[in-house]
């Protein structure tokens, strides 16, 4: 008994459609992170800070803005670069590098599911960010934590965009890399 997969099958119905090279365009298109799923969740998180500064901007002007610059300003600051840098490390060995040497095959649900928790995960640290603004802002009164840090936070979350470039299989004939 022949076994195919998925993928053999669907190329099979490709070869044999008229309408092959239109196909082809979209499926490439289609075996990315940059999936529905993907685009959702990423779209949730990116635009989570402009709530944010929203709430900040809306708190009505306190009394006495307390002191945050002692203790927690600096832990938090620390805390963001450290989160920042983990992140960036952590998807280009969780998702770059695997997607880029073939080892997570984006065209298959398995591949998808391998990239998804790593994806996510570096999305919503990125988003922790934003809410250590909101913490500062709470505590000092001052939204102008909330603004710095939201904007530092989207930053970050643009760099782990599902459609940037470094995410996308590498295609077979491509010989564009280092030399």
């Amino acid at each position: 008994m022949v076994q195919f997969s998925s993928s053999q099958v669907f190329n099979e119905q490709l070869s044999s459609s008229p309408r092959a090279p239109e196909r082809r365009s979209v499926r490439r298109l289609e075996f990315t992170l940059a999936t529905l799923v993907n685009r959702l969740v990423w779209w949730l998180f990116f635009t989570s800070p402009l709530s944010y500064i929203y709430a900040a901007g809306a708190l009505p002007p306190g009394d006495d803005p307390r002191d945050v610059l002692a203790l927690e300003l600096p832990a938090l600051l620390i805390a963001s670069v450290l989160i920042a840098g983990g992140t960036r490390f952590w998807r280009k060995r969780a998702l770059v590098d695997p997607i880029q040497s073939g080892e997570i095959d984006l065209s298959t649900p398995e591949g998808l599911g391998r990239a998804f928790t790593p994806f996510v995960l570096n999305v919503v640290l990125s988003a922790a960010i934003a809410i250590f603004g909101v913490v500062l802002t709470f505590q000092s009164d001052v939204p102008a934590y909330t603004y710095a840090f939201s904007a530092a936070s989207m930053i970050l979350m643009y760099s782990h965009r599902p459609n940037a470039p470094d995410l996308h299989a590498p295609r077979s004939g491509d010989s564009s890399g280092p030399l």
